[in-house]
């Protein structure tokens, strides 16, 4: 399969649906689909853009997982969640833009990503619901080329292995003061770059919009 028209009228796309169909290079999401289910573009390696719609809310486990030639990927404002290994091993992305809607990122989501360099987590809004950000273990592991990342206040834990084997970090953008930092929960384990010694930790820009 190298290429579909889906149209407008689609509201959802089943989980695996268009897993393996390597010679897929892209698609478009029609505009009233909410989620793009558990796997549904899984190990197709050939894709290599994706058109997300405003609306989209919810990126499911793995969607993405094993999109090697998945160039960018430009997250709408109304996102909420990205799950588990959702973009994991899509190894061309080399910058993510995490918008202030998203609620949690899961285990994985970014990891082995190995042209990824640079990522933006904006901040919630000042006057949401909720001004916590959950993060799962391991988002950005493997992620060997990750240069700097934009971590907002609205995150107040960093669990075990978020930045595993991210040997090039070297600048952390937080958008709190130093006390701010002190304050959040940063596993040990695997988080080198914030935990180890003062050769190995990336430099924290505090105060950082």
């Amino acid at each position: 399969l190298e290429s579909i028209v889906i149209p407008d009228s689609v509201t959802s796309i089943g989980g695996d649906a268009f897993e393996y169909c390597e010679s897929l290079k892209s698609i478009i999401i029609p505009p009233d689909v909410r989620t793009v289910c558990k796997g549904t573009f899984e190990y197709c390696t050939g894709l290599e853009s994706v058109v997300i719609p405003r609306g989209l809310e919810k990126i499911g486990e793995a969607a993405f997982h094993g999109c090697e030639s998945l160039e960018s990927i430009e997250l709408p404002e109304r996102i909420f969640s990205i799950e588990d290994n959702a973009f994991l091993s899509c190894k061309k992305i080399t910058s993510v833009e995490i918008p202030s809607g998203i609620f949690y990122i899961g285990n994985c989501a970014f990891s082995e990503c190995e042209s990824l360099t640079d990522v933006k987590i904006s901040d919630r809004p000042k006057y949401s619901l909720s001004d916590y950000m959950r993060i799962g273990s391991g988002v950005f592991s493997y992620d060997r080329a990750l240069a700097s990342i934009s971590i907002p206040v609205s995150i107040k834990e960093i669990p075990s292995n978020t930045f595993e084997y991210c040997e090039s970090l070297e600048n952390i953008y937080y958008g709190g003061s130093k006390a701010d930092w002190r304050k959040i929960k940063i596993d040990k384990y695997g988080n080198d770059k914030l935990n180890g010694n003062i050769f190995k930790r990336a430099k924290i820009h505090y105060n950082s919009k």
